[in-house]
């Protein structure tokens, strides 16, 4: 059973990502535990609802959920990053604010320190993210985005991709891959065996996040592999998958590469 983990600042941010946990808690059959720090007592009655959504979905059905408001640190990151561990979620929804400038080189928004400090992939919600449900409540994954510069990162970038718009029942999927370099240097590539779905593969020379930016204004997701910080311009200017958070257009999926 899938585990979703939704941590949440109880901020109208947090509606679409708490619209589509519980979307995906329905058709995969998993579990949600929202989790929000505080060690304020009125915080659990002000935790967000499932059962209106459904409703307004036409669903009569409910879902397994958990409302988790947990205290047990100073700061609320690492109070979150202690529910998650007794969680133990496959998936995080995150809302993220991006902060921009000089600012985003010393300080993280929350849902990017958490992502860093969790193994689980988590789907980031940039501001203007626009839904990625339709009027029903089911994922409308037709377009994604997978971008990657070396063989790992597509290989991890393909297989999430695949996992997520499989769990939904994504019947005709648009994947385009983006490899960062010239094509003599793209990898091989293991693409999988789905009779309804389309690949493209593009071999771009620009950053990363302009490629993607170009994008996401016409595709509904992206999916990238992540390595974390490994190297100094990481930690001074953010990986790819931060950066790619600051420009695009749509909702991001990143997940953790294991080396």
């Amino acid at each position: 059973m899938l585990t979703i983990a939704h941590p949440t600042a109880l901020a109208d941010a947090d509606a679409l990502p708490f619209a589509h946990s519980v979307a995906l808690t329905r058709d995969v059959g998993g579990r949600l535990y929202a989790i929000h720090a505080s060690d304020d007592p009125s915080a659990q009655e002000r935790m967000p609802d499932a059962e209106p959504l459904l409703t307004s979905w036409g669903n009569d059905q409910s879902i397994q959920y958990d409302k988790l408001v947990h205290s047990c640190c100073e700061d609320p990151v690492d109070t979150l990053l202690d529910a998650l561990r007794r969680v133990n979620p496959d998936l995080l929804l995150v809302a993220t604010s991006n902060r921009k400038g000089l600012l985003s080189m010393f300080v993280d928004s929350r849902a990017k320190a958490l992502a860093r400090n969790c193994s689980a992939p988590t789907l980031f919600f940039p501001p203007g993210s626009a839904s990625l449900l339709d009027d029903g409540g089911h994922y409308d994954l037709k377009r994604i985005v997978v971008p990657f510069r070396d063989a790992l990162a597509a290989k991890e970038g393909i297989r999430k991709a695949t996992w997520l718009a499989e769990s939904v029942g994504a019947a005709q999927v648009e994947l385009t891959l983006v490899h960062l370099g010239p094509e003599n240097e793209r990898p091989e590539l293991d693409l999988p065996e789905h009779p309804t779905w389309t690949f493209t593969v593009r071999d771009v020379d620009k950053s990363m996040e302009d490629a993607v930016a170009e994008l996401t204004h016409d595709h509904c997701m992206v999916v990238m592999a992540s390595r974390g910080h490994d190297t100094v311009g990481d930690i001074l200017f953010g990986t790819d998958a931060e950066r790619v958070l600051l420009k695009a257009h749509c909702p991001v999926l990143v997940a953790h590469i294991q080396n």
